[in-house]
């Protein structure tokens, strides 16, 4: 399970099975978060560059995702209505054209992932206004968060194991001591880590929890901001 069910409970008018209730949650696996990039010659250089120049030109700067209902989508969305401004959202089918858009001047920001901007970033040719965690990102400590400039703003994908409802409890503890051991092992966090993954396992209780708490804000998302529900 990723981050991706939560944002599908807001983006669906109906889905066949309810996103909390319905499941056995088991554990997390690690977070993932996003950036905030320009091409290297924009004027924008800083976040709070970004937010004066979308106050003065409300709709005009355009921002990338790899598509409608993406967390990068309503990552960006929920951007806007923190912030106090407009953008234009210009969703892709996923693959290379954010990137290639952005170098090529098409677009003014790409939202992406770490893995798909950073190696940008290292050969200069993006300036990283932020990263979307709420706090420093262990791997980009010298990126500053957005929430320096946006109070409050925290975004990160998640990966997490869960199973059907009704799962006995035995089974489950087994399943998450198995989780628990097999991403403690040194090599395994080191993969995960190449990544882009940030490796934190959980209890079923404090995964429900998370869940229940993102499917409650990505709903907000998309009804504050009109996002017509597929």
């Amino acid at each position: 399970m990723t981050s991706a069910h939560a944002v599908s409970a807001g983006i669906y008018k109906q889905l066949p099975f309810d996103p909390v209730d319905g499941f056995q949650f088991i554990s997390t696996y690690g977070y993932q978060a996003l950036l905030v990039a320009v091409r290297k010659d924009s004027p924008i250089k800083t976040m709070a560059d970004l937010i004066a120049v979308a106050k003065a030109n409300p709709g005009k700067l355009t921002y990338s995702s790899v598509g409608v209902g993406s967390t990068q989508h309503l990552s960006g969305e929920l951007l806007c209505a923190m912030a106090g401004i407009q953008m234009t959202h210009v969703p892709y089918r996923g693959g290379s054209g954010p990137m290639t858009d952005l170098l090529g001047g098409q677009i003014d920001l790409n939202v992406d992932t770490i893995t798909v901007i950073e190696p940008q970033l290292r050969a200069g040719k993006v300036t990283v206004l932020g990263v979307t965690s709420g706090e420093k990102w262990w791997s980009l400590p010298d990126i500053t968060p957005i929430s320096a400039t946006v109070p409050g703003y925290d975004v990160k994908t998640w990966v997490a194991l869960a199973g059907p409802k009704g799962m006995p409890a035995d089974i489950v503890s087994k399943i998450n001591a198995a989780a628990r051991a097999g991403l403690a092992d040194k090599e395994t966090i080191e993969r995960l880590n190449k990544i882009g993954v940030d490796v934190r396992t959980s209890s079923p209780e404090e995964m429900k929890a998370m869940v229940t708490e993102q499917v409650a804000k990505w709903k907000k998302v998309v009804a504050d901001a009109h996002i017509p529900q597929q």
